[in-house]
């Protein structure tokens, strides 16, 4: 705790664009059926966004 205040940590929710997929939630990849085959991505599960939760901390003071 700080001096004259509180310490509270709060979860944050980030999103960012997917890299495989560039936000689409598919990809054009070469397989053995062929080349140039639109297949779901794996990356971000089709969703186009990675999610991912981290801790902001805040320090509030109290002054009088």
């Amino acid at each position: 705790m700080a001096e004259n205040g509180t310490t509270l940590s709060l979860p944050v929710r980030q999103t960012k664009i997917c890299d495989n997929c560039k936000g689409n939630g598919y990809i054009r990849i070469d397989t053995v059926d062929g080349p140039n085959q639109i297949k779901q991505c794996w990356v971000c599960e089709s969703e186009g966004e990675l999610k991912s939760m981290y801790k902001k901390t805040l320090i509030i003071l109290f002054t009088s």
